[in-house]
């Protein structure tokens, strides 16, 4: 009966191990995303091609042609009050979707464009 117990007990806190690494896990790969969230988007868009991601080309909607040439990635911009805009990013199999708020980015320097939310999706990536 002991050995029972004890090999059950075994086998409970070998399963509550794996369950809390992988929590744990999932919440680390969480955690590199949300740090993007607030952020400056000049700044964001620099750490995510720094990590080798690809904005998607094509056309982009209620932007100028001029701002759509600097960021490719722009899928489309509300003219509406504080702006929100999504942007596209694709690396292998994988799309990277940065949602903005403050304005659409104009220019080469910060302004009042922010990461408003980061979602990654299985491929493949294009805009509508």
């Amino acid at each position: 009966m002991t050995y029972k117990f004890l090999s059950c007990s075994l086998l409970c806190l070998a399963f509550l191990g794996i369950s809390v690494s992988v929590n744990a896990q999932a919440a680390s790969s969480d955690a590199k995303a949300v740090k993007l969230e607030h952020m400056d988007y000049f700044h964001a868009r620099k750490i995510i091609l720094g990590y080798g991601w690809k904005p998607i080309g094509g056309p982009c909607s209620q932007v100028s042609e001029e701002t759509c040439g600097r960021f490719p990635e722009i899928d489309i911009c509300s003219g509406v009050f504080a702006a929100p805009c999504e942007m596209i990013f694709v690396k292998e199999n994988r799309c990277l979707f940065v949602g903005t708020t403050g304005a659409e980015p104009v220019g080469d320097e910060p302004g009042d464009t922010h990461v408003d939310s980061v979602e990654f999706r299985r491929g493949p990536c294009s805009k509508n």
